[in-house]
């Protein structure tokens, strides 16, 4: 994952099965609050810093309520591929590839208890692939953990154990409430020393680092080590504002948590049905570079572009194209394609979103019905043109590129025609754009092309110092690559 570590967990909960016993989990941001408790005027946090600056005080009250999860696998288990699994252990401070076979691997995280009767909440990959959970507690005692349910695309998973008294437990917070500056606490067991304390500050706030489509991390220099895989951050009001989740390796007082408005959403679905309902539109996005902008006529304008509409998908119902560029969900602004992919996946599939794009320089306002993200994302691809093209290879000297047509069976095979890219010159205008070899050329300058004499024509009418677009079709995926032309 880029040479990102990441920690993670699983979380169980019970206090919600009155409020969802007619089966209809609540959408993401509609959280109910039996599951933990919520800070507020009725309930002050469990401790404040006084004014002395110690954290002794309120760390007293915080760390009965953080645990340590201890986990067993098997090898065969299949719960992550290879590359993963070496990360997995090099993260873990554990021999990978040149260590010895094991029969069955232990790993250790952290997690956290959300209400006084044993739900807990960790990391989806500290438990993932997991034989056996064992947690124990602030005072020693150890019990058999549950997996209630957990959603990899945030990283969360809720436990469940049996304790026999009711626990000390956090008091969950207002993440979006947290400035860049605050002071934080994270408590955890890294490399298995059991409720360490660390301080800092909180670095930053909505970094994305790669890890999964729902990336908004809080960065934060308190620091992280292996084992503190689904731990607290704590503000200075002793409430919990993030789970601890990832690292870079080999850098220093550089970690990132999820923030807990985020955790709430997702583990209040996990409860109400062990499985987490993302709403979906349908396209492919990428972001708005200037010269993107330019080629598309949109300067000044912001969000994220349509690369490809799906077919059959809500967005291919709604009327929306390649080249539209969503600005606004629900009128909310999209500054970018996570603002995008975060907005839509906070509705549940089904519900009705109002969508402001541009189009041609112009401001439209489209409705969409969202459908279910993992039942639509299995078969997304686009349409087989029937014509048969001209397959001769041709060079674009100006680009540094030979192209073909495609052939009826490569159509077929691929789903989606153009033209294919066959050399890419070292030193060109095309490797500039990011053009690879194997790459399909469907659109130059917004006109779709098929014929390589077409494409030629198309490129040599472009004047020096002028914009070119063109859409590409990589794999499975499309979008859009652009460069100012040098005079001719």
């Amino acid at each position: 994952m880029n040479a990102i570590g990441v920690c993670r967990g699983a979380v169980w909960g019970i206090g919600l099965l009155v409020l969802w016993a007619a089966g209809t989990p609540p959408a993401l941001g509609q959280v109910p609050r039996s599951l933990w408790t919520e800070s507020g005027p009725d309930r002050p946090a469990l401790a404040e810093i006084p004014r002395m600056g110690s954290f002794a005080p309120m760390l007293k009250a915080l760390r009965p309520a953080v645990v340590n999860i201890y986990t067993k696998r098997s090898p065969s288990s299949g719960a992550q591929g290879a590359s993963a699994r070496d990360f997995f252990e090099e993260f873990l401070g554990r021999p990978g590839k040149s260590g010895p076979p094991l029969r069955e691997r232990s790993a250790l995280g952290t997690g956290f208890l959300l209400n006084g009767h044993g739900n807990i909440v960790t990391n989806h990959h500290v438990v993932a692939g997991a034989t056996d959970i064992q947690v124990r507690l602030h005072g020693g005692e150890e019990y058999e953990a549950r997996i209630v349910g957990r959603d990899e695309s945030t990283d969360l998973a809720l436990l469940k154990i049996d304790p026999d008294r009711l626990l000390e437990h956090v008091v969950m917070g207002d993440s979006d409430g947290t400035e860049v500056g605050d002071w934080v606490i994270a408590i955890g067991n890294p490399m298995g020393l059991q409720e360490t304390v660390t301080a800092g500050i909180v670095s930053a706030r909505g970094r994305s680092i790669g890890a999964g489509p729902y990336d908004d991390f809080i960065q934060t220099d308190a620091s992280i080590n292996p084992g503190n895989s689904g731990g607290p951050l704590f503000n200075m009001r002793g409430e919990v504002i993030g789970v601890n989740t990832a690292i870079y390796n080999g850098a220093q007082g550089i970690g990132f948590a999820i923030p807990s408005n985020m955790a709430k959403s997702v583990l209040a679905q996990i409860d109400g049905g062990g499985v987490v309902q993302r709403g979906w539109l349908g396209v492919g996005i990428q972001s708005l570079t200037p010269e993107i902008a330019r080629g598309l006529g949109m300067e000044g304008v912001r969000g994220a572009v349509i690369s490809e509409v799906f077919a059959e998908s809500p967005a291919a119902d709604a009327g929306m194209r390649s080249g539209d560029v969503v600005t606004e969900v629900g009128g909310e602004e999209v500054r970018d394609p996570g603002e995008l992919t975060r907005a839509v996946g906070g509705h549940m599939p089904g519900d009705k979103v109002q969508l402001r794009l541009v189009r041609e320089g112009r401001s439209h306002l489209v409705e969409v019905k969202l459908a279910d993200r993992s039942q639509a994302e299995a078969r997304i691809r686009g349409t087989v043109r029937p014509e048969d093209p001209s397959t001769g290879e041709v060079s674009s000297d100006r680009l540094g590129l030979s192209l073909r047509g495609m052939t009826p069976e490569e159509r077929t095979d691929l789903g989606e025609g153009g033209l294919l890219v066959e050399r890419v010159l070292s030193s060109s205008l095309g490797r500039v754009m990011g053009i690879r070899v194997g790459d399909r050329i469907t659109e130059v300058n917004r006109v779709a092309v098929e014929d390589p004499r077409e494409f030629i024509r198309l490129v040599r009418d472009v004047s020096g110092g002028s914009d070119l677009l063109m859409r590409v079709r990589r794999g499975r995926a499309s979008l859009f690559v652009a460069i100012t032309l040098p005079p001719s």
